[in-house]
């Protein structure tokens, strides 16, 4: 199909050695309640300052734990950025001396991708649709297994870069690589990666707290 790329698929788990994500000892951090919900998207988006200083805070929890800064940050999101939270991170980032950072939206879409025979297209495909706007195959078939491992027609994952430091065929190979790392079911692989799952499941839990109400900060007291 014109557009269309074949990413890489294996039948197991990869892991990042070096990241939160992958040692479990990943620290979460609270956002702030100042969240608008904005006439434009009905989304709600935070001030620039208050994206700025969410930035900041998980950069600083990530020096806590590795004595260091990391060269290279990725924020994944459920909406659209908008200007003042996209300022904001990159202003989070630069105050960290952070220079490389990555800003992609994620959401589920309803656009089909169809392949010849029976079984839908190849895990890893990507749909290039322009420059900023990606459609990937974060479940699908899976070649090693010569069979589609679920019940149900496969979601695409769309991918709107706000902001890119790297190529955007290497950060959707990270989201392959992030929609299998997740130790809590059997299934190999999930549309969204772990990086929204897991906040999911943490925003599940924080929202019953008081702001400023003390909270654990390792992600293994939520999971």
């Amino acid at each position: 199909m014109p557009g269309t790329a074949p990413l890489w698929d294996a039948p197991g788990p990869e892991s990042f050695p070096e990241s939160p994500v992958a040692s479990r000892k990943g620290a979460r951090n609270r956002g702030a309640s100042s969240a608008v919900v904005s006439s434009e998207d009905r989304q709600p988006h935070l001030t620039g300052p208050d994206s700025e200083d969410l930035i900041f805070r998980c950069l600083q929890a990530y020096r806590n734990e590795h004595r260091n800064w990391p060269a290279r940050v990725v924020v994944h999101k459920t909406s659209n950025f908008s200007n003042e939270e996209s300022k904001g991170c990159l202003a989070g980032a630069q105050k960290a001396g952070v220079d490389l950072i990555d800003l992609a939206a994620l959401s589920e879409s309803d656009v089909k991708l169809f392949r010849p025979g029976y079984y839908p297209p190849l895990r890893g495909t990507l749909l290039q649709a322009d420059k900023r706007r990606h459609f990937l195959c974060t479940r699908g078939s899976v070649e090693f297994y010569e069979d589609y491992p679920g019940m149900y027609v496969p979601k695409l994952l769309e991918i709107k870069y706000e902001e890119l430091s790297e190529g955007t065929n290497k950060l959707a190979t990270e989201i392959m690589t992030l929609a299998k790392t997740n130790w809590n079911n059997v299934q190999i692989d999930s549309t969204q990666p772990i990086t929204i799952t897991a906040a999911r499941r943490v925003g599940s839990i924080l929202r019953w707290l008081q702001p400023g109400a003390s909270h654990k900060q390792p992600y293994r007291f939520y999971m």
